[in-house]
């Protein structure tokens, strides 16, 4: 299973960034993606939702050139992230199937999924997702709540941080 002691390290400004990018993509389920840099820091990437129209507001898709193209820098996959309006944070099976590959395995081998609650407009919760071997499926690893006091202002372009 996917190591747990990283989703509690996550920083909270990176966190906070995250919201922040996920509401202002409501009422649509934003996109962003967090790489480990190769100097070991958490970059958020907040990355379009290549899904459109009314079937925006409950699916998503990621063009996998963004992660590509960050691969090619030396950074490698750690999460990917999307959010839910107005419903919850559980993984749903479209979540599910979007992550898995042939055979049933993930598609990003070690990369953690986080799903963020966004309600009439603002991030409430987030949940993540790691893949378990022994349980042939994702599991969630942590929850948490996302009060609004606690989300800071600040800049909306991509955050890295130790």
């Amino acid at each position: 299973m996917t190591d747990t002691t990283v989703v509690d390290a996550l920083p909270q400004a990176l966190l906070n960034a995250l919201a922040r990018h996920l509401e202002s993509t409501y009422p649509a389920e934003g996109c962003a993606l967090i790489f480990k840099t190769a100097e070991g820091r958490l970059a958020l990437c907040p990355v379009p939702n290549q899904i459109t129209g009314p079937a925006a507001r409950h699916t998503y898709a990621i063009d996998p050139l963004e992660i590509i193209r960050a691969q090619a820098q030396g950074w490698s996959l750690w999460a990917i992230c999307h959010s839910h309006c107005d419903t919850d944070v559980r993984f749903s099976v479209m979540d599910r199937h979007q992550a898995l590959g042939p055979g049933g395995q993930p598609l990003w081998p070690g990369c953690v999924y986080g799903v963020v609650l966004v309600e009439a407009g603002r991030a409430a919760q987030v949940a993540f997702y790691g893949w378990s071997d022994a349980a042939h499926g994702f599991e969630q690893t942590q929850t948490r709540g996302l009060a609004p006091e606690t989300i800071q202002e600040g800049s909306n372009g991509p955050q890295s941080t130790n």
